[in-house]
């Protein structure tokens, strides 16, 4: 049961996804903005994007409930933040943005430039 409900919320939140965009104040609505994504990817794991294009819906079904993190991890990892994220206690549904690169707490540290390399081995 828990299964049909996540299900109906996640393709509710599919269409929330879909829908017009409002327009901004003083800002024409384009025909890009009226036209919803094509297609639907449908996954259970970060990993599983890779099949995903940008600009399609994904959405995002793990295959267990209880970790309520899990969806807005998801959603930060590959959602355009600038279209509509749907977002529930068990699914995501929004534009694939690609899958960004993630790390914890600080910014991973930059490679050293050769020339930086050359000028202390002299």
């Amino acid at each position: 049961m828990k299964s049909a409900v996540i299900t109906a919320a996640a393709l509710c939140a599919v269409f929330l996804v879909a829908g017009v965009p409002q327009a901004r104040a003083a800002e024409a609505v384009s025909l890009e903005d009226i036209m919803a994504p094509e297609k639907i990817c449908v996954v259970n794991s970060l990993e599983k994007t890779a099949g995903c294009r940008k600009g399609d819906i994904v959405l995002f079904r793990p295959d267990f409930f209880g970790n309520e993190q899990m969806p807005v991890s998801f959603a930060a990892a590959v959602c355009d933040f600038t279209k509509t994220v749907s977002l529930t206690k068990g699914a995501v549904a929004c534009v694939f943005a690609g899958l960004r690169d993630l790390y914890e707490g600080e910014a991973p540290e930059e490679e050293e430039k050769p020339e930086q390399a050359d000028s202390r081995e002299q």
